[in-house]
């Protein structure tokens, strides 16, 4: 489970906004400051990220909570956005350089893989957009801090 905390900020119609402050992992990394991602978070500063979650169990603003995305369901999402167009642009190369061979225009053979290429990304990229909008990553709430400073436990259900 990857988890991240947050404080809920607004409730309203059976849905929380939890605002998520991401920490900053440069102290982590080898590269320790000097890659493009810390030039990045330098000049435009790290921004916090917004969530709406399921408010089940009558959260109100100023809850602290723990959020979490099962690492299953991020790396199936990763490798859809990632291999899938890949996997189609090679497709579409390959499927249009063949074309262009079987139709005899040999000479035309980088041409077709070129536009086979662009349009077999481009039909990548669409069906990602509607299978990520079919299967949105929505995070679950795990544990929230009450009003004592202890921390409650939340079921999880999938």
């Amino acid at each position: 489970m990857i988890e991240e905390s947050g404080q809920v900020i607004h409730v309203n119609a059976g849905m929380a906004e939890v605002q998520i402050s991401p920490a900053s992992n440069c102290g982590r990394c080898a590269a320790r400051g000097s890659c493009s991602t810390s030039l990045l978070e330098h000049w435009l500063g790290r921004k916090p990220n917004v969530l709406r979650v399921s408010n089940s169990l009558g959260l109100q603003p100023g809850d602290s909570v723990i959020l979490g995305i099962p690492e299953g369901d991020l790396l199936r999402a990763a490798l859809q956005a990632y291999l899938v167009p890949l996997l189609t642009l090679l497709f579409g190369a390959m499927g249009f350089a063949e074309l262009a061979t079987h139709l005899g225009t040999s000479e035309m053979q980088p041409v077709a893989s070129l536009l086979g290429a662009g349009l077999g990304f481009g039909l990548g990229l669409w069906w990602f957009s509607r299978w990520s909008r079919k299967h949105r990553l929505q995070p679950k709430m795990l544990r929230r801090t009450d009003p004592n400073g202890q921390v409650q436990l939340i079921p999880w259900n999938r």
